[in-house]
């Protein structure tokens, strides 16, 4: 582990970036789940799968190799309607591009401060990451894509779930 970087400080970030990797999986299915274009659920629905699934598991399986221990984060409070919180595909877009932006600094600095026999699956996480963010760049088709979301969700919410998150 290189000098400065604590084994407390690695587990409390590799907790984090698994919290995050979840509820951001977890906002993309919900998009998915609320547009009608069948290109954009697809992607969406790939993005969650990547985040809440592929990313998490790479990252706990780091985790339990360090520890032993696996880690579930409580996410509870993504009961809360998001119906109340109404705005557009453009806007839910915005969010998830700033997430992204946020990983991809977050794993840089991950991959510097982990052992580096680590560092192709942070490299790998931080390409699908970018991956995203490029889709999520694409402003054009998310302004042409807005009015077709059947429920509306909250860009305050989804704020709310990464607060304090990777």
């Amino acid at each position: 582990m290189p000098q400065g970087q604590t084994k407390a400080d690695l587990v409390h970030n590799l907790k984090e970036a698994i919290r995050s990797e979840k509820i951001t999986g977890s906002f993309y299915k919900y998009i998915a789940e609320h547009v009608e274009n069948g290109y954009i659920k697809k992607t969406f629905n790939r993005f969650a799968q990547e985040e809440a699934t592929k990313h998490k598991d790479l990252l706990q399986e780091r985790l339990t190799g360090l520890t032993g221990e696996t880690y579930e984060p409580d996410l509870t409070k993504m009961d809360v309607p998001l119906k109340e919180n109404g705005f557009s595909l453009s806007s839910a877009a915005k969010a998830a591009k700033e997430s992204e932006v946020s990983a991809i600094e977050f794993y840089k600095l991950a991959r510097d401060q982990d052992d580096p026999e680590y560092k192709q699956m942070y490299d790998d996480i931080i390409k699908d990451e970018k991956q995203h963010s490029l889709y999520l760049q694409q402003d054009k088709l998310f302004e042409e894509e807005k009015q077709l979301f059947k429920d509306s969700l909250g860009v305050k919410l989804f704020a709310l779930f990464t607060a304090g998150s990777a």
